[in-house]
């Protein structure tokens, strides 16, 4: 019968982005995405725009799980399969720090 182990996950170099909230900072994270073969999109659902860092506005990310939406504040990570996904910044900074 199979049991339950403990495992360690291995240390591996990503490339992330922190999207601060802005539209300003969502164009460059969705540059960045798109420069390096990836799929990405803004969302803005007031009619008026979405100006600074007013809520109700997300990127769009293309991942290998489909279309997941990354929210201001999120760190937005580029793995070693190449793909692009979104993460929570509580997430992040516990799972991850700056490579010197």
């Amino acid at each position: 019968m199979a049991e339950a182990k403990q495992y360690r996950k291995k240390p591996v170099v990503i490339t992330a982005m922190e999207w601060d909230g802005t539209a300003e900072g969502a164009t460059a994270v969705i540059q960045w995405i798109l420069d390096n073969g990836g799929l990405a999109n803004y969302h803005c659902s007031h009619d008026m725009g979405c100006p600074g860092t007013a809520k109700g506005h997300a990127i769009a990310i293309r991942t290998l799980e489909g279309w997941i939406q990354a929210s201001p504040g999120d760190w937005v990570i580029r793995g070693i399969a190449r793909e692009f996904y979104p993460c929570r910044r509580d997430i992040f900074a516990v799972t991850y720090e700056a490579v010197d």
